[in-house]
């Protein structure tokens, strides 16, 4: 089992319910962590079968950046 830990990941997004939250981007810190099968991986130290951490972070700051929460 691997882990994969994504540390003070700092976001700019549109949070809050009120009119002055909803027009100024606010910062967001992220930490994450991920436990996934690194067995084969391991067993072949061969990076293509790796979980490519550098993709995730950009799928998580483009799913986070468009997403607008409120409360």
């Amino acid at each position: 089992m691997g882990t994969i830990r994504i540390k003070d990941l700092l976001l700019r997004i549109i949070i809050g319910i009120n009119d002055w939250e909803r027009k100024k981007k606010q910062d967001v810190l992220i930490n994450i962590e991920i436990d996934y099968n690194s067995e084969k991986a391991m067993e072949s130290d061969d990076i293509n079968h790796a979980l490519d951490y550098k993709s995730l972070v950009k799928k998580i700051i483009s799913e986070v950046e468009q997403t607008e929460f409120c409360n």
